[in-house]
């Protein structure tokens, strides 16, 4: 049995994301590990040429001189990791993200094995989201969804399935192949941790990026619109991602397990449970004048019948 981990990097050593996750990587024991650098400024791409004690292949995507697509970036990956085998398991991941200790040492392998013999085909995983801590995980509403249900995260190649099937737009938390031929199975006992959000920094940075997308087509006001009428439809995932960052007015946090770190990777469990964000504190990092100020606090009490200032 091969299995290989594929996944696109920028910039991702700076974060500190790299290192965790390749550090992640060889506990699991990954067969091969396929990696492409989308031009990264900070040596993420000489850190992974660096790992030697990891089976890493590293593509430097320069001034997207070999894919410039996000989904051509998620094509080129598949495509290098068939070339290793036809008959693997494919494991896709994202820098931000740790698997719990449960595959560590050969886990995983034994995973699949049962999965081959019950005819299981995709794979998905249980994930958390750590929200601005190492040991706080977010459980209201949306954020609670990956937890109770998953998301395809590893596959089976087949043989007998065309190679342009794998044409898709893998994209972030869409990483589905419907014609997969077999059982799709969430997995019990396995988790992934996800750190995307574990900083107030990470988490307003994130929301300024969505921002720059929509305005870059439209006037951003569009995203504030109390209605989804009232917004053009290619902008609309853009303004509910936005909400789903900034929306702490029910906020809710559990503890994570220990169970799912090993000793040296064990995070410190004393930590303090964070507290919702103030609109002031956002509003202090986005808005660039007091006229914008203005106009966000109104687009707050819009969408939330209220403002939640420096008190929360």
């Amino acid at each position: 049995m091969r299995l290989v981990m594929i996944m696109p990097i920028y910039n991702e050593l700076q974060k500190g994301n790299l290192r965790r996750c390749l550090d992640n990587a060889k506990k699991v024991g990954f067969n091969n590990i396929i990696i492409l650098d989308d031009g990264s400024t900070d040596k993420s791409y000489e850190y992974c040429k660096s790992r030697k004690d990891l089976p890493i292949t590293v593509y430097r995507n320069e001034k997207n001189s070999l894919v410039s697509s996000g989904e051509s970036r998620w094509y080129f990956l598949t495509n290098k990791a068939l070339e290793l085998s036809s008959d693997a398991w494919i494991f896709v991941q994202s820098a931000d993200c740790a698997l719990s200790k449960s595959v560590f040492n050969g886990g995983m392998f034994e995973l699949l094995k049962s999965c081959d013999k019950n005819k299981v085909v995709k794979v998905k995983i249980k994930e958390v989201n750590l929200w601005r801590s190492d040991t706080w995980q977010r459980t209201d509403k949306t954020w609670a969804y990956w937890n109770l249900h998953g998301e395809q995260r590893i596959w089976k190649v087949q043989k007998d399935l065309p190679i342009n099937m794998y044409n898709r737009a893998i994209l972030h938390r869409s990483h589905h192949f419907p014609e997969l031929n077999g059982i799709e199975a969430v997995v019990q006992g396995v988790t992934s941790i996800h750190y995307g959000f574990n900083s107030e920094k990470l988490i307003l940075e994130k929301f300024k990026r969505y921002m720059d997308v929509a305005s870059s087509n439209s006037n951003s006001h569009f995203l504030w619109s109390p209605t989804k009428e009232d917004v053009p439809p290619a902008l609309f995932a853009w303004r509910v991602n936005s909400y789903k960052i900034l929306e702490e007015y029910n906020l809710k946090l559990k503890k994570v397990k220990e169970e799912w770190f090993d000793k040296e990777d064990m995070p410190n469990m004393d930590e303090e449970k964070p507290k919702p964000i103030s609109w002031d504190r956002v509003i202090e990092v986005i808005c660039k004048n007091k006229k914008m100020a203005k106009h966000w606090r109104e687009c707050f009490i819009n969408r939330y019948g209220c403002y939640r200032g420096i008190n929360g």
